[in-house]
């Protein structure tokens, strides 16, 4: 992709696309189990973020901090327990489906 050539308006669709697909994978993968703790771990970490974004920005805090999911009230529908884990499976799974998506649209065939 050419992104340097992109117009704004080109760009804001590209950023909507990757948060979108952020937002169906977290969804897909992690589950706000007990939302009190949650809200919690947020303010600890100081993500003022919010949705998935939020969720994205304190699994990098915990990561950083060596917590767990229960930690923060949040259980993964992956069957782990490490903010590690779960934080690479999910950024995994968002690359195949951007990479699947570059390739079922973009890519040119030699």
């Amino acid at each position: 992709m050419a992104w340097n050539g992109y117009d704004d308006e080109q760009h804001a669709r590209v950023w909507r696309r990757l948060l979108n697909l952020r937002e169906e994978v977290v969804d897909q993968n992690l589950c706000v189990l007990e939302p009190k703790r949650y809200q919690q771990a947020c303010v600890e970490a100081g993500s003022t973020s919010q949705g998935t974004e939020q969720i994205h920005d304190l699994l990098r805090f915990m990561v950083k901090s060596n917590l767990t999911l229960e930690w923060a009230g949040l259980v993964s529908l992956l069957q782990e327990v490490e903010a590690l884990s779960v934080l690479q499976k999910i950024d995994a799974e968002i690359y195949r489906r951007s990479l699947a998506h570059y390739e079922r649209n973009f890519k040119t065939l030699v």
